[in-house]
């Protein structure tokens, strides 16, 4: 049998160029054979054959030309891992809004915050996805989320340590932060500390996936399983390859895992 190729595709905006992720996706090419997993950009996609590709964000028009995005739905099976509405592809995420909807119902219900801020990837369409559904669940408390209170930093911990500093420099108040990655939570951790704020007793802490690291400092969290989120994708393209076209979105919830950063 033909080894088919699949795209792993690099999209501008994207956060999930995951370790764990990619492993995922080439533990499961691997397991059922014939398929081998090609890491590119969209801009090399033109003159690389593939069989189909698993975009690492969304492949809409405003990062690429819409004849572009035409030709590459019509040339090969696409499939997204981003929480995405549109009809661009098929996707695979992980379910942002019953998440977020936790955390949130968990801080004000068990921890009683209220002044909840969200640390998110300045250019990412996850963090974008993830800031919604963080809007939604605070809305669904009757809590209105003050513009500063959506704070963005770019993946590196200065980045971080300087998005943050700046917020509680300028005032800004909170008792609780939600972060959507951990290694951006476990430098949350110590600006807090180093402007003399206390966690849980002044801020609860929340990361997005489990770890090590989280599991050492106590550290709130999801037990976000990125690498079984890439098995599904692997699954679903490999699907679309032998049996046609597949339509709308696969959700995982993930649980939210319990520890000392979110106490009363």
């Amino acid at each position: 049998m033909a080894e088919s190729v699949i795209a792993l595709i690099s999209v501008c905006g994207a956060e999930l160029t995951h370790k764990a992720l990619s492993e995922g996706i080439a533990a499961h090419l691997t397991q059922i054979g014939s398929y081998r997993l090609m890491p590119l950009s969209l801009a090399e996609l033109s003159d690389v054959h593939v069989d189909g590709g698993i975009s690492l964000g969304s492949i809409h028009s405003g990062w690429v030309s819409p004849d572009h995005l035409r030709a590459l739905r019509a040339a090969v099976p696409l499939l997204t891992l981003v929480q995405y509405s549109s009809r661009e592809a098929p996707s695979v995420s992980f379910h942002l809004d019953a998440m977020l909807h936790r955390a949130v119902a968990d801080l004000v219900q068990r921890c009683g915050r209220r002044q909840i801020a969200l640390l998110s990837h300045a250019y990412s369409t996850f963090s974008h996805q993830a800031e919604g559904a963080f809007q939604r669940a605070m809305l669904r408390h009757n809590l209105l989320i003050a513009p500063e209170w959506l704070i963005h930093a770019h993946s590196d911990p200065e980045s971080v340590v300087e998005a943050l500093g700046a917020f509680l420099e300028a005032g800004g108040a909170l008792d609780a932060l939600l972060t959507t990655s951990t290694p951006a939570a476990l430098v949350a951790l110590k600006v807090l500390k180093a402007h003399r704020l206390r966690v849980p007793r002044d801020v609860c802490v929340m990361g997005f996936e489990n770890s090590p690291a989280a599991h050492r400092v106590g550290l709130t969290t999801f037990a976000s399983d990125w690498q079984a989120l890439g098995h599904r994708a692997a699954r679903q393209l490999v699907a679309q390859l032998r049996h046609g076209p597949l339509v709308g979105q696969t959700l995982i919830d993930a649980p939210l895992i319990q520890r000392s950063t979110c106490q009363p």
